[in-house]
């Protein structure tokens, strides 16, 4: 009943309710993201909460290159076919997921089994658990994808408000029965109610066109290959240079420090997962743009985003701020205090994440992935370089100042490199 209304709504109201819908539903991720990390700090250990940040971690990267490769691809590409095989387009995309979900899932599994005596079998439970994780979170990343491009945000926020209540649900009551790795029982169950909620989602879409689609899968796949190659590049720069400090930190520190680090991008990071969510819904719409030749709207529509999430960003920083003696009163005892300084510290990461996600943004439309992986390896590699002995000498502070040195700068070489593309097309 809900769904519909809305969709009557958004029929009648398109263009000013549309973005009410789409920006709800990030809200609504951000506060997902926000309280599953709270509920973790609560019930866990410092060090379990550590190892789950390991684990969402490399969910993240895993998803990242699968979004790269199929979602991405299939946004960017939709728009160049016929209206009337764009369904048909969709189904072999995801049926091309499915196969590598599953050819990499059977040699993760393999992996895991084979390990024994040389991985701690600690380690190898989160190898699994992520393994078994990771076809659910992609099924709904696919989900999202199709429906942004056609325009039916209130599907997605109906099905994530059915994730919300499911996955919380179920963790209370992984608590209330005193539920041993409730680290580990977060990661799997966000992927079991995932996995569910995007398979109906799908299938109830593309499912009539699914017969002519498996002809068309290998094709499909190979043409995003063609630019989506390099596109799993960038991804695997990007996560090894957000992402890459946990396993630097886990390895030279131990699993306290990544949790210590976690615990303070916490307050913070309703606004990222806000920030990543905007580019999954402003890529499709500035796709069509492009398609339509309206590039000079696309580009403002861009840098409006940004402005937009900056000035929210610090608006936000500015409560936690004014709010930070009341919050640390929550991590008194477990071994969080002291880190009001590495929150600011996220805030300026965000800052310079957030100014590198509009000409990312817009260098992904014009599918320059060849060139956004490669200053994305420039930044990287310097990252991870500087980080090892940031940490080894800094800790945690140390490992945050190098990421906002390498946010800052990767920003500025893709502004630079969008101008640049920017006047060569105009002097064409």
């Amino acid at each position: 009943m809900i769904p519909i209304v809305i969709k009557k709504l958004l029929d009648k109201h398109k263009s000013k309710l549309y973005p009410l819908v789409a920006v709800s539903d990030q809200a609504l991720l951000s506060l997902i993201n926000l309280l599953s990390n709270v509920f973790i700090i609560r019930f866990a250990t410092k060090p379990e909460f550590g190892i789950y940040g390991v684990g969402f971690a490399s969910i993240l990267l895993i998803s990242g290159v699968t979004h790269a490769l199929i979602s991405l691809q299939m946004t960017l590409i939709a728009p160049d076919k016929l209206e009337s095989q764009r369904n048909i387009y969709f189904g072999s995309m995801f049926i091309a997921m499915v196969i590598l979900i599953g050819v990499f899932v059977m040699l993760a599994l393999l992996g895991v089994s084979v390990s024994e005596g040389v991985i701690s079998d600690d380690y190898r439970l989160l190898i699994g658990v992520v393994v078994l994780s990771v076809p659910g979170v992609l099924m709904m990343q696919f989900m999202r994808q199709y429906y942004y491009f056609f325009n039916l945000a209130h599907r997605v926020l109906m099905f994530d408000l059915v994730f919300f209540f499911s996955y919380f649900c179920v963790l209370t009551l992984l608590v209330y029965f005193e539920a041993n790795n409730i680290h580990l029982w977060a990661l799997f169950v966000n992927g079991s109610i995932a996995l569910i909620l995007g398979l109906i989602a799908i299938l109830s879409s593309i499912r009539a066109s699914i017969g002519a689609s498996f002809g068309l899968a290998r094709r499909s796949f190979i043409e995003a290959w063609r630019s989506g190659s390099w596109a799993v590049l960038g991804s695997l720069m990007t996560v090894l240079q957000t992402q890459g400090y946990i396993y630097l930190l886990l390895f030279l520190k131990g699993a306290s420090s990544v949790a210590e680090m976690n615990a303070a991008r916490l307050f913070l990071s309703p606004l990222l997962v806000m920030s990543a969510g905007f580019s999954r819904v402003m890529i499709p719409k500035m796709a069509l743009l492009k398609s339509k030749g309206n590039i000079a709207h696309a580009i403002r529509l861009a840098i409006k985003v940004m402005i937009m999430l900056i000035a929210m960003l610090f608006l936000y920083l500015g409560v936690i701020m004014f709010a930070w003696e009341w919050l640390s009163i929550y991590m008194e005892g477990k071994g969080y205090e002291n880190m009001g300084r590495l929150v600011a510290m996220w805030g300026l990461f965000f800052v310079g994440s957030v100014m590198g996600n509009a000409p990312s943004e817009l260098l992904q439309v014009f599918r320059q992935f060849r060139l956004l992986t490669l200053a994305g390896m420039i930044t990287s590699v310097l990252v991870l370089l500087a980080s090892i002995p940031a940490i080894v000498y800094l800790d945690t502070i140390g490992a945050v100042l190098i990421l906002i040195i390498g946010e800052i700068g990767l920003a500025v070489l893709l502004w630079v490199h969008f101008r640049r593309m920017r006047k060569n097309m105009l002097e064409i």
